[in-house]
């Protein structure tokens, strides 16, 4: 009997050792493939929690026009910055497609279909501000007409991988 107990014992730890190695190498939901490109990373609860500071080139607390951070593929921020030199039109065609369903997913909830909607209207246009320091593109969302010193409706800001 204890030969028995014994055996059974070896056999389930052999079995459970084999089947953690295993399921160690993979990363569920994430492919081991280096050729293909990482998902998109976006912030937890991805919305306006800062404000944008002109002079100092970067967004801080408190809340008020600055969307959080992303990291977008090379070609992601090519398009963006296309986007921005084509002016509203641009703007409108680029919102009114499908490409910025990649960089701003989170453009569909509620809490953001105000931003979404008036990046749809055809009345903002989009500047890009490079901040050195941070290696980050911040895209300032403004209204036509507006000033270029009143504040942005909304600013973007997006770093390259």
């Amino acid at each position: 009997m204890k030969k028995l107990v014994f055996t059974i014992s070896f056999a389930f730890i052999t079995v459970m050792m084999y089947s953690c190695k295993e399921s160690d190498s993979l990363t569920p939901g994430i492919s081991q493939n280096n050729n293909t490109n990482p998902p998109i990373k976006l912030t937890s609860n991805w919305g306006i929690h800062r404000t944008w500071d002109k002079t100092k080139g970067d967004c801080f607390i408190p809340a008020s026009n600055c969307y959080d951070d992303i990291v977008v593929r090379p070609k992601v921020m090519q398009d963006l910055i296309a986007v921005s030199a084509g002016g509203p039109s641009a703007v409108q065609n680029y919102f009114l497609g499908s490409e910025w369903t990649e960089p701003f997913p989170d453009l569909v909830l509620p809490e953001n279909q105000q931003c979404l909607s008036n990046l749809q209207s055809g009345n903002y246009f989009m500047i890009v501000v490079n901040n050195s320091n941070t290696g980050v593109n911040y895209f300032e969302i403004r209204l036509n007409g507006s000033n270029p010193e009143d504040e942005p409706t909304y600013v973007f800001p997006v770093a390259q991988q």
